[in-house]
C-alpha cells in the first residue's frame, strides 16, 4: 500500500513542475499532458498525478475534457480581464483594512522582496518575488480567508503577470509603482495608496491586452 503522505507530496510536486512550465510557455496552450507520461518520469502511479491535474484544473492552468484527458488552458483577454477586475478588487478590499495595521516588520520584508526582485532577471523569481511583495503588504489586513481569495486569485493570474513581464518596457514602470505603493504604506495614507494600486494594476492589464491581441489568430 503507498503512502498517502508520499502520494501528496508526490501530487503537489507534480502541481509545481506542470505550473511551471506552463507558466513559462515551455508547455503551450492547448497541448495535452500526457498522464502515462508524468507518472513514468516521477516514478509514481497515476493517482497523484490525477490529483494534481485536478488542482491545476482549479487554478486555471489546465481544463479536464471527458474521455479526453487534461489540456493546457488556453490563454483567453475575457479571462484576463475578469481576473485583473477580482484582484483589483480583493487588494483594495485587503490594502485599506491592512494599511494601518502594518508594522515595521512587515514592511521590512515588502523592501527586501522589493530590492529582490528589481535584482531578479528571471521570470520565474519574479513571479514568486512579486506576489511575495504585494502579499507583506496585505497580510496584516487579518482577514485569513480574504488572503486565500487573494492568494488563489494570483496563482490564477500568474500566466498572464509572466506576459506582461516578459515586455521589458513595462519592468522599469511596475517598479516605480512598487516603490510608491510601499511608501503610502509607510506613511498610512490610503488615500493615496488606493489609486496608486489601482493604477498599477490597470497598468499591467492595458500591456497584457494589447500582448494578447497580437497573439489572437486572424479572422
Amino acid at each position: 500500500m503507498k503512502n498517502p503522505v508520499n502520494e501528496r507530496n508526490a501530487s503537489e510536486a507534480i502541481f509545481e513542475s506542470l505550473t511551471q512550465r506552463i507558466a513559462s510557455g515551455e508547455l503551450l496552450p492547448g497541448a495535452k499532458l500526457a498522464q502515462d507520461e508524468i507518472a513514468q518520469t516521477y516514478g509514481v502511479s497515476h493517482i497523484p498525478v490525477r490529483s494534481a491535474f485536478l488542482l491545476l484544473a482549479q487554478r486555471g492552468y489546465a481544463t479536464m475534457v471527458p474521455n479526453r484527458g487534461c489540456f493546457v488552458a488556453q490563454m483567453s483577454l475575457s479571462e484576463a480581464l475578469e481576473l485583473q477586475r477580482i484582484r483589483t478588487s480583493l487588494e483594495v478590499l485587503a490594502g485599506q483594512q491592512a494599511i494601518t495595521r502594518i508594522g515595521r516588520a512587515a514592511l521590512e520584508v515588502a523592501r527586501f522582496t522589493l530590492e529582490d526582485a528589481s535584482a531578479s532577471r528571471d521570470v520565474n523569481a519574479w513571479s514568486e518575488l512579486n506576489w511575495r511583495f504585494h502579499r507583506a503588504l496585505y497580510e496584516p489586513c487579518a482577514m485569513p480567508r480574504l488572503m486565500n481569495y487573494l492568494d488563489l486569485c494570483w496563482s490564477q493570474c500568474d500566466r498572464y503577470l509572466r506576459l506582461v513581464w516578459q515586455a521589458e518596457t513595462y519592468q522599469p514602470h511596475s517598479e516605480t509603482d512598487h516603490e510608491n505603493i510601499l511608501q503610502t504604506f509607510q506613511k498610512g495614507d490610503w488615500a493615496e495608496a488606493e489609486p496608486l494600486i489601482c493604477r498599477h494594476i490597470d497598468d499591467a492589464t492595458a500591456v497584457m491586452t494589447r500582448l494578447l491581441a497580437r497573439q489572437q489568430p486572424p479572422m
